[in-house]
């Protein structure tokens, strides 16, 4: 009994170490795809932060367009209230071209509602939020 102990002990020895070689030559794919994930959901939290900062000021705009009939105060509101919120740490500046008045309609209550732009009455407000090299706050670092 002893005997077939030792030989299967023999057997176990001689491969010793096999799974540190696996693990050493998965080691940087692993690394890379965690790296990779993690880049992806960086970006994806900016872009969020976009459309809320962006949803947040043309509400904004909007209701005081619709309370002041006053584009002048839409802007400076939806304006004021993109600085509230942060995009990468950084409050959100929008430029004056940043924000356009136009008319949203919609063939039907099941349908989406479709922006054009200018119009001699506004109803509506639209806002482009943006962080790259022409924009007030400059790029985004990813």
């Amino acid at each position: 009994m002893s005997l077939r102990t030792n030989r299967a002990a023999g057997k176990a020895g001689s491969r010793r170490g096999a799974v540190i070689a696996l693990v050493a030559i998965l080691l940087l794919p692993l690394l890379m795809l965690a790296a990779l994930a993690i880049n992806f959901a960086y970006i994806e939290l900016r872009r969020t932060e976009m459309y809320i900062a962006a949803d947040a000021a043309a509400r904004a705009g909007g209701r005081e367009l619709t309370m002041a009939r006053s584009k002048t105060a839409a802007v400076t509101k939806a304006k004021r209230l993109a600085q509230l919120n942060e995009v990468g740490g950084k409050p959100l500046t929008l430029g004056n071209g940043d924000i356009e008045f136009g008319v949203a309609t919609r063939a039907n209550t099941a349908s989406r509602y479709v922006f054009t732009p200018g119009g001699t009455n506004p109803t509506s407000i639209r806002v482009t939020a943006r962080r790259t090299t022409g924009s007030a706050d400059g790029p985004l670092d990813l």
